[in-house]
């Protein structure tokens, strides 16, 4: 193999077009997801790399229709919620963020969470979005159902 010339290794590579190849999908049909592909979506989310591996993030899996539109009707980002059968809710637990000039890491670990979410969707077949809330007050639909 050729040490200059990477094309054929790039070209082949599952991992790499995957990440080429994501989209940003704000449309669903109305197929439930098997609890087999949000388990799988939660895996990939936890293998995540985190600052010092305090892996600092809660996932809620939202799959109720009303709870949905809750959301949609108050995330400002997310009014695609409401149409989509499910999603997952990644917060911060700040019981393990990091102290001091680190205590805002996990941002960064929440976003790697995030784009592996995102990530493993395009790999499942399945469509998805990034939608933020953060850092606005956590609205009264999730605050409601998970104090």
């Amino acid at each position: 193999m050729d040490t200059n010339n990477h094309s054929d290794i790039i070209e082949d590579n599952q991992a790499y077009q995957n990440i080429l190849e994501r989209t940003s999908v704000r449309r669903y049909d109305s197929r439930q997801v098997s609890d087999q592909l949000k388990n799988a979506l939660l895996h990939a989310a936890m293998s995540a790399p985190s600052g010092v591996n305090r892996q600092p993030w809660e996932f809620f899996v939202v799959d109720n229709p009303d709870l949905l539109r809750r959301l949609a009707d108050a995330l400002p980002y997310a009014k695609m919620a409401a149409k989509a059968p499910m999603a997952i809710v990644v917060c911060g637990n700040p019981d393990r963020f990091l102290d001091g000039d680190d205590s805002t890491l996990w941002e960064q670990d929440l976003s790697a969470a995030s784009e592996n979410i995102l990530l493993a969707a395009q790999a499942l077949g399945l469509g998805a979005v990034w939608t933020c809330l953060y850092p606005h007050p956590r609205p009264h639909a999730i605050s409601q159902q998970n104090p």
